[in-house]
């Protein structure tokens, strides 16, 4: 009599397809263009598993198991879910969010202060301070402001310098701005004009921004020149 034996190896084992990851693969463009995205993020939910797009739109990701959700998102384009139950190669349209983006206030300097809240480096000259000096002549009280320089051009002229600019042999610079009793005063070509335009006797006080705090009237400033007449009142 003939006896059948039945032999079991160890190890060999059926193993089921659904436990062993296999790639999903494909291509992502815009649904607009046509043309390749990259950079786009390709994650598997529920899995510590994700990809990017290369500069062709191509990708390929191995999730753990079927079936899977599959969220591609980018930046500006709507996100798309996707259930994926086996491997595949999938090509991907996305398109463009139309999602308003809400409304940004950017506000420099010290934010919410007030011009006149604002620090800055300020050289101050008052009536009381010319008095001193000969009255034919600012020219004198003028240059003992820090940072401030006046020359004399020809008789009854002057050119206010105020430091901070690049120009000039030792920084001072004539790029400024001035203002009377808070009314710009500008020629032509946006430069201040001469002292000789001006009463020199009905100076009340002066006072000189200098430097980048002058930049809170305008950029590219070495600094401003704020001249109140002596019977002004605000």
């Amino acid at each position: 009599m003939n006896l059948k034996k039945t032999y079991i190896i160890p190890g060999l084992l059926p193993i089921s397809s659904s436990a062993i990851g296999q790639a999903i693969q494909g291509r992502i463009v815009d649904a607009q263009t046509n043309e390749s995205l990259t950079g786009v993020t390709i994650e598997v939910v529920n899995e510590a598993t994700g990809t990017v797009t290369d500069a062709q739109g191509q990708f390929i990701i191995t999730p753990g198991t079927y079936p899977v959700t599959l969220v591609i998102s980018h930046v500006g384009y709507e996100s798309i879910s996707k259930e994926v139950s086996r491997s595949t190669t999938l090509n991907v349209r996305m398109t463009a969010s139309t999602q308003r983006l809400d409304e940004v206030v950017v506000s420099a300097f010290e934010g919410e202060r007030r011009l006149i809240e604002t620090p800055a480096s300020i050289a101050r000259l008052t009536a009381e301070d010319m008095e001193r000096f000969d009255l034919r002549s600012p020219q004198q009280a003028f240059s003992t402001l820090p940072g401030v320089k006046m020359e004399s051009t020809t008789i009854g002229w002057y050119r206010l310098r105020i430091r901070g600019g690049n120009l000039g042999s030792i920084g001072f610079s004539e790029s400024y701005k001035m203002y009377w009793n808070g009314i710009p005063m500008t020629l032509a070509d946006g430069s201040p004009p001469p002292l000789g335009y001006t009463d020199i006797g009905s100076i009340g006080a002066l006072n000189a921004i200098r430097g980048p705090s002058g930049s809170i009237y305008g950029a590219g400033l070495a600094g401003v020149a704020l001249y109140v007449s002596q019977f002004f009142k605000r």
